[in-house]
């Protein structure tokens, strides 16, 4: 049993477990995904981490810009305190702080949401602070905000002594955080729509309809992001050789690419990527509430049909009506929605 406490920032929950104390010591649950759904908290886990600190040891305001991560976090050993910050562009408490301390003795945690910045500070020795995560870590997009921040203007200076703070060198080092050219979207972390892009499917429309050669991959990324308010966009592609420059730059456009090798590049046309864009979906069923498919391939209706049992269907997003499969915009139905009345928001100039 728990008791689940919104914060300030509502989006932001306390979390008390019921403990069970007797002569020998106590009992508690400390996650229970069934419970955890029911009150707000629907993420699924995927990685814990576990931290020995000394007295103020300020671990900083960490977050990651791609894969990010909520976190459900507690200590078990002595105590800290801790804070959220509010990264999502759009959303009433963007740019807001909300602190709480947790301890051992307290036996709290904290769940903080997709979109924010976490921090703590620890006020004993040997400190130990553990966390669940609902993605892994990738160093390659860690990003973080400096302690001192004017902008945030965290009032916590009576929880430690300046002169005996305790700061990594990286940490340390790092230049102030750029608010203006970075910040996640309020929509696209509280709806958490990811969409799957069979490229193989694309790429006959380049084949079929001129005016698609001409595609901006920049802009159809922002073009996505900006009038279906997704969060992650997956790339479905062959692999060649000789293309890893465009690789690079997909990737620079904050695309996800999942990659099908192609041994022998006559015969690409002939390769798709249906099981690998199925089975990330598949993967992926308890990381989103909504998905967009962008395809016009016959084979995906099976998997509309899945995402609409699981109320998870968003969207299908094909190039052209006239060269859509009607299993597949039958089972859409009204969510089928068609590219070609909108090329010029993504060509080239």
């Amino acid at each position: 049993m728990f008791k689940f406490t919104k914060t300030e920032i509502p989006d932001v929950i306390i979390v008390e477990p019921q403990v069970f104390w007797d002569k020998r010591g106590f009992f508690m649950e400390t996650y229970s995904e069934k419970e955890f759904k029911q009150n707000w908290i629907p993420n699924i886990f995927v990685q814990d981490n576990h931290s020995k600190s000394n007295t103020w040891v300020l671990r900083w305001l960490h977050f990651q810009t791609k894969n990010t991560q909520a976190k459900l976090v507690r200590v078990i050993s002595w105590s800290v305190y801790d804070v959220a910050v509010d990264l999502r562009k759009g959303s009433p408490t963007y740019w807001k702080w909300v602190w709480v301390v947790l301890s051992a003795e307290n036996k709290k945690q904290l769940f903080i949401p997709q979109g924010f910045a976490h921090w703590f500070l620890t006020l004993e020795d040997n400190t130990e602070f553990v966390y669940k995560c609902d993605d892994f870590y990738s160093p390659e997009y860690d990003a973080w905000i400096l302690y001192n921040s004017k902008e945030l203007n965290i009032n916590w200076w009576d929880y430690y002594d300046l002169d005996k703070l305790i700061i990594s060198d990286k940490d340390q080092n790092h230049k102030e955080f750029d608010k203006q050219n970075f910040y996640f979207g309020y929509r696209e972390m509280t709806e958490n729509i990811y969409a799957y892009i069979d490229m193989q499917n694309i790429y006959k429309s380049f084949i079929r309809e001129t005016e698609w050669k001409n595609i901006d991959w920049k802009k159809f990324y922002i073009f996505l992001k900006d009038k279906f308010k997704i969060k992650k966009i997956y790339l479905f592609l062959w692999y060649i050789e000789n293309q890893k420059r465009f690789y690079n730059k997909l990737k620079e456009w904050w695309y996800e690419l999942i990659f099908r090798k192609v041994n022998n590049i006559k015969w690409q046309i002939k390769w798709n990527v249906d099981t690998e864009l199925t089975l990330q979906v598949i993967s992926d069923l308890n990381k989103f509430n909504k998905a967009i498919l962008v395809t016009s391939d016959w084979d995906f209706a099976s998997v509309v049909r899945k995402l609409k049992e699981e109320w998870k269907f968003e969207r299908l997003i094909s190039p052209t009506y006239k060269y859509c499969s009607k299993l597949l915009t039958n089972e859409a139905k009204e969510k089928a929605f068609f590219l070609k009345d909108f090329l010029p928001n993504f060509t080239k100039n």
